[in-house]
């Protein structure tokens, strides 16, 4: 009986010291970016360029709450100056680097282009613009952005699911990346 009372003491104690690692290492470890696939009637995909990496990408924002994933899609469409509608979700991605404890959680989110807020062009027409998918695929310096960007074009009607590892963003041997997951189809 004390063999057994002894035993329970250590076992609760290794137990208790793991999921209280576990727990307070797991709370800091996810970011959530958002992205945006906005097509215009000539098929064409908009474009943003981001200073801090000196490269055309896909627009999008960080995830700042409390607000609603909707409210970051009308944040990206106002400033962009543009209207939109058939928004939808076209997947969800994870990114990590090796040896990093931290994931970052992509949804890639698709629309239609209505019209500009004010009639005419995009807010900052320096910092964006409409391009040709193909085009779009050649400029955009991140693999695994171009593969979803393909893959969510090429199959719209599936929300899809999968996994990377990108860093190095810009060195001058190129992103590093490989897939760790595979695309697949989460409806």
């Amino acid at each position: 009986m004390q063999k057994t009372r002894i035993i329970l003491v250590i076992l609760f104690f290794v137990v208790a010291d793991h999921s209280v690692y576990a727990q307070s290492v797991a709370d800091s470890i996810s970011v959530t970016w958002t992205k945006y696939i906005i097509l215009n009637d000539s098929n064409q995909v908009l474009l943003m360029f981001d200073k801090s990496y000196n490269a055309w990408e896909l627009p999008g924002t960080g995830y700042r709450g409390p607000i609603s994933l909707r409210n970051t899609m009308d944040s990206v469409a106002q400033f962009s100056g543009i209207r939109y509608d058939d928004y939808a979700l076209g997947g969800i991605f994870t990114y990590s680097k090796p040896g990093a404890y931290r994931t970052t959680v992509k949804p890639f989110f698709t629309a239609r282009f209505k019209g500009y807020l004010d009639g005419q062009s995009l807010r900052y027409p320096k910092r964006m613009k409409w391009v040709d998918l193909d085009a779009a695929k050649k400029i955009i310096p991140y693999p695994t952005m171009v593969m979803i960007l393909e893959q969510l074009t090429k199959y719209p009607k599936t929300v899809w699911g999968g996994a990377f590892e990108e860093y190095d963003y810009n060195s001058p041997g190129g992103t590093k990346w490989k897939v760790i997951e595979p695309f697949y189809g989460l409806n």
